[in-house]
C-alpha cells in the first residue's frame, strides 16, 4: 500500500514539471500548444505589428487562441494595447484558422483570444497578457459601432 502511494506521489511530482522554452518564447513541447504558426506581421490600422507566433492552448475553460507579440506594452494600459490585436484576430477570423481536438471532440473552435506581450527571448509564462472571450469581443465591437 505504501509503495503504491509513493509511486502515485512520484508520478504527480514528475508531471508538475516546467516546460522548457525555446529562444522565441514558445514551449518546446508541442503537445502543450497545438498548431503553432511562426512569425508574421499583421497590419492593424496604420501600424505593422510583429507577431512572434500564434497557437492554440486547450485549457479547462476552453480552447484559447494565443498571439505572441514582440513589443512591450505600457504597464498602465495593457488592455488598451491588446484590444486592436484581439479585434484584428477576431475580425480577420485568425482565431478560426484551425480547430483542435479537445474535450474528446474533434474540431473545437477557440472560445477566447489571448495576447502575450514581451521580447522574443522571454519565456511565454513570464509575459504580461490580456484574454477576452469571443462573446466579450463581439459585444465590444458592437458597442464601438453603435457609439459612432
Amino acid at each position: 500500500m505504501r509503495r503504491g502511494l509513493l509511486l502515485v506521489f512520484l508520478w504527480v511530482v514528475a508531471c508538475n514539471r516546467e516546460v522548457p522554452q525555446r529562444s522565441h518564447g514558445l514551449p518546446a513541447n508541442e503537445g502543450d500548444h497545438v498548431n503553432v504558426a511562426g512569425p508574421e506581421t499583421w497590419s492593424i490600422g496604420r501600424d505593422d505589428v510583429p507577431v512572434l507566433g500564434t497557437y492554440y492552448m486547450v485549457l479547462e475553460a476552453g480552447v484559447e487562441y494565443v498571439v505572441e507579440v514582440s513589443r512591450e506594452p505600457s504597464s498602465a494600459a495593457l488592455e488598451v494595447d491588446a484590444w486592436p490585436i484581439i479585434r484584428h484576430a477576431f475580425e480577420n477570423r485568425n482565431y478560426l484558422r484551425s480547430r483542435v481536438r479537445a474535450f474528446r471532440q474533434p474540431g473545437v473552435e477557440a472560445s477566447r483570444i489571448r495576447v502575450r506581450f514581451g521580447p522574443a527571448y522571454a519565456p511565454s509564462r513570464d509575459k504580461p497578457s490580456v484574454t477576452l472571450g469571443i462573446a466579450e469581443v463581439r459585444y465590444r465591437i458592437n458597442e464601438e459601432r453603435t457609439a459612432r
